[in-house]
């Protein structure tokens, strides 16, 4: 067990265990509070992460899903929101690459990467539930519901304290953190798949600005402004991905979480300026990346 600095970070678990041990505690990352609303948003705390994240390895574990050793991937399928990120936190905690799967692919480009990840296992939000039983009975896969906060959140809090760490090996910055993919529009998705290394690299060239983010999870820089809002301890607002994007809820998230910048694509900042009384976006530094 030791103590973790900035000079110690190998993996993304690194991260959130070492935020947890900041003073003063600050805000990291927003979602609405209610998952169908925009207009109303929830900040967390590094500890509030770290926490969630503890809830749900424990969630996972009781519902079979075993600690690994060795590099394993597990894919996770469903909308962008705060459980899915905590998931994915947690899959890495419990020792594997999560592999972050687009819910817009269709039935055979996900059946395919999970054969290009050899992946096993497979975590699903609600809407993914029928979906995600189906695969079972065309291959060996090991199902799970991603935990909702109204479970991790207790889970948590019945755990005394954060469970004992060992120090992370510089090696372990060369494994892999995260696996994205080609969109699959032309031909089946390809595996991207992103070190641990890689990821605290582009963290170091976080926005050092508020952001509103409306890229969802499975788009590699939705996720990296996730991670850089972790880091940068620069507040990163996460559009829900359960809320469909239009001008009306755009605008509304806009007013309601009033960034220095937005994260975005051409076809949102279309949405954003269709109507009158839109965004005048020259007020923002970063408005598209």
């Amino acid at each position: 067990i030791f103590q973790i600095s900035e000079d110690t970070l190998f993996t993304i678990n690194d991260l959130i265990r070492l935020r947890a041990t900041d003073t003063p505690q600050t805000p990291l990352v927003a979602f609405p509070r209610n998952k169908h609303n925009v207009s109303d948003w929830e900040e967390f705390t590094e500890q509030d992460l770290s926490n969630f994240t503890n809830g749900t390895v424990k969630c996972l574990k009781d519902l079979g899903l075993k600690q690994v050793s060795e590099e394993m991937t597990a894919a996770i399928l469903g909308q962008s929101d705060l459980d899915f990120a905590i998931a994915t936190f947690a899959l890495i905690r419990l020792g594997y690459s999560p592999c972050i799967v687009s819910p817009r692919l269709s039935a055979d480009a996900i059946n395919k990467l999970l054969d290009l990840a050899s992946s096993r296992v497979l975590l699903f939000t609600p809407q993914f539930q029928e979906f995600a039983q189906g695969l079972t009975a065309i291959r060996d896969l090991g199902i799970f519901p991603v935990p909702g906060r109204n479970v991790y959140d207790v889970a948590a809090l019945e755990l005394l304290k954060d469970t004992p760490y060992k120090r992370s090996a510089p090696s372990n910055a060369g494994k892999v953190a995260v696996c994205m993919h080609s969109t699959g529009l032309i031909s089946l998705p390809r595996l991207i798949p992103f070190t641990h290394g890689r990821f605290l690299n582009l963290a170091l060239n976080a926005y050092k600005m508020e952001v509103l983010c409306t890229m969802p999870f499975f788009h590699g820089i939705g996720y990296m402004s996730f991670l850089q809002a972790v880091y940068s301890r620069y507040v990163a607002y996460c559009f829900d991905s359960n809320v469909p994007q239009t001008h009306k809820t755009l605008t509304t998230a806009l007013k309601a979480t009033a960034p220095e910048a937005v994260v975005t694509v051409p076809y949102a900042l279309k949405l954003f300026t269709e109507k009158d009384g839109g965004v005048e976006l020259h007020g923002f530094r970063n408005p598209c990346k």
